[in-house]
């Protein structure tokens, strides 16, 4: 099944953590590389995390999720 979700670029990505409280569904993570990333199945395209981030390091894709 394929999904829309955001999606963060790990190079523009400055650690900064607006974004984490930003998501309603809580689909930002902090992983265990040091950066952030967003949770495909809980991601529903509200934008908030997109708005906040003072980089816009947020992009939209699709994925596969099996």
């Amino acid at each position: 099944m394929w999904k829309d979700t955001m999606a963060i670029y790990g190079d523009l990505c400055i650690t900064c953590g607006a974004c984490y409280p930003s998501c309603p569904t809580q689909a930002i993570y902090y992983g265990n590389d040091g950066v952030f990333h967003v949770e495909p199945t809980w991601c529903t395209l509200c934008g908030y995390c997109k708005d906040v981030c003072p980089v816009m390091a947020f992009y939209q894709t699709r994925v596969y999720i099996g």
